[in-house]
């Protein structure tokens, strides 16, 4: 079908460069994919590192309409606070956190 699909997996730091917006709209330009088809994954250890950072994030991904994802969810100190305060499109669940459910 010719669709381009981008994915980026997202550091704490990462979270607040000034300069990523601009990286990741270039790279919708260059690559013409539509934001729907842009991908982030913020780990939960990044957005409790730098919640406020992360919330931002997420809002101004919303607001291109590109997909969130909360990757290793379970990993550390999980929340259902972050489900709320980030409106996210998916969960990504730690291994560790599921390895004994049989």
């Amino acid at each position: 079908s010719g669709a381009v699909s981008l994915g980026f997996n997202l550091s704490a730091q990462t979270l607040s460069d000034p300069q990523l917006w601009d990286f990741v709209d270039a790279a919708i330009a260059e690559n013409g994919a539509p934001p729907s088809a842009i991908g982030f994954e913020i780990t939960e250890t990044a957005a409790v590192t730098n919640f406020d950072a992360a919330e931002e994030f997420v809002r101004r991904a919303r607001l291109r309409h590109c997909r969130v994802s909360l990757d290793d969810f379970g990993a550390g100190m999980s929340s259902f606070e972050y489900l709320r305060r980030f409106p996210i499109d998916a969960i990504k669940i730690d291994g560790s956190f599921v390895q004994h459910i049989a």
